[in-house]
């Protein structure tokens, strides 16, 4: 017979190994396999979707003339989001434009 507190402890590991198994199973995990990675299928439809921005920029940075900002292009990419929302309230800004709106607009 398995006493009460054998018992307790594995109780406890199974416990833990659910949570673990379902924190697994429904988040964001990544899992390297070698040459491959498995990600969630929410995670790859993201990245399906931002396909042609991320080709565009590394196409860019590897054969535009001179260096590129690659900060500066993600932040351009961003603004374009916001512009072609053509809604004059939404706007994005970079950090320093923000800063300065907020110091033109203080008083």
């Amino acid at each position: 017979m398995i006493k009460k507190r054998t018992a307790l402890v594995w109780g406890i590991i199974l416990i833990i190994l659910s949570c673990f198994a379902t924190f697994v199973a429904t988040n964001v995990i990544t899992v390297n396999l070698g040459e491959r990675i498995v990600i969630s299928k929410a995670d790859y439809n993201v990245f399906m979707e931002m396909k042609k921005i991320l080709s565009l920029k590394e196409y860019i940075k590897d054969n535009y003339v001179e260096a590129v900002d690659e900060n500066k292009l993600l932040d351009g990419a961003t603004k374009g989001m916001f512009e072609v929302l053509g809604d004059p309230y939404s706007v994005y800004f970079t950090k320093q434009e923000f800063q300065d709106f907020n110091d033109s607009t203080s008083g």
